[in-house]
């Protein structure tokens, strides 16, 4: 199975894979990102996911591989890495933007004969502006003066094309 990930999306949220199966075996991997899309230039990361089973189980100590064509996984293992999936069926390694250019990463996970897909954008910034939102408050107290004392701050990413 092949995901596309939307753009723009808020950062740190969750993005779920369906993954992919083997019919004829039952073994399947799913794909996880904390991130849809990586900022480059900025040092940015996210965490990459995969969990194996087979006929729905978890499978452990499995050895899951990972790859990318853009960016690279921690700086020892450069743009593949293998990783020992643990007791839930779970591997997990770290995608790094690095000193990479914009683009799509093609993120892809191989475990028991199974591969699943992902593409995960790397976005040049141009400028970062504030973002004007009905819950910013203007004005804010001390813990001790009965006002408030925490508000959002919102923020727009830019790219060259102000978009």
């Amino acid at each position: 199975m092949h995901f596309t990930s939307p753009f723009p999306q808020p950062d740190g949220g969750v993005v779920v894979d369906g993954g992919a199966g083997d019919a004829g075996t039952g073994n399947t991997v799913g794909l996880t990102l904390q991130k849809l899309a990586l900022v480059t230039g900025t040092g940015d990361k996210t965490d990459v996911t995969a969990r194996v089973t087979a006929s729905g189980a978890a499978v452990p100590n499995t050895p899951v591989t990972f790859s990318t064509t853009r960016g690279s996984f921690p700086a020892d293992a450069g743009t593949t890495t293998v990783v020992m999936s643990d007791a839930q069926g779970n591997a997990q390694t770290t995608l790094f933007v690095g000193s990479a250019t914009s683009g799509t990463a093609v993120v892809t996970v191989q475990a028991l004969g199974t591969t699943a897909t992902v593409n995960v954008p790397f976005v040049a910034v141009a400028s970062i502006v504030p973002a004007p939102d009905a819950t910013v408050k203007s004005v804010l107290g001390t813990q001790s003066g009965g006002r408030e004392t925490t508000t959002p701050v919102l923020f727009k990413l830019l790219d060259s094309v102000n978009a």
